[in-house]
């Protein structure tokens, strides 16, 4: 495919001219002959490890109704005392975007 050279015609009088050390116009820069491989083992590894950790975190964060009557009977306190720890967990998640 051949590029067409930019000139005063076909440009756009707000955009600056395009200079001869441009990507877009050199057909010999370096980034032309360049492969990116995006979707490598090691990506989808990073990728299913997050997923993996929000999972978690989600999970027991909207799942903390279960665990409030083990935390009442394993601390030995009101409910007016354990009912912080679901609170703090939901503001937290809510004050670092998870929610």
């Amino acid at each position: 495919m051949e590029r067409t050279p930019i000139n005063e015609e076909n440009c756009d009088s707000n955009v600056p001219p395009r200079t001869v050390g441009d990507p877009l116009l050199d057909t010999n820069h370096p980034k032309d002959n360049h492969v990116d491989h995006y979707d490598s083992t090691y990506s989808w590894i990073v990728c299913a490890a997050a997923f993996t950790a929000q999972m978690i975190v989600v999970g027991f964060s909207y799942t903390i109704g279960v665990y409030y009557t083990v935390f009442k009977d394993v601390f030995g306190h009101s409910a007016l005392v354990t009912s912080w720890i679901a609170s703090l967990n939901f503001g937290t998640a809510t004050l670092i975007g998870m929610n």
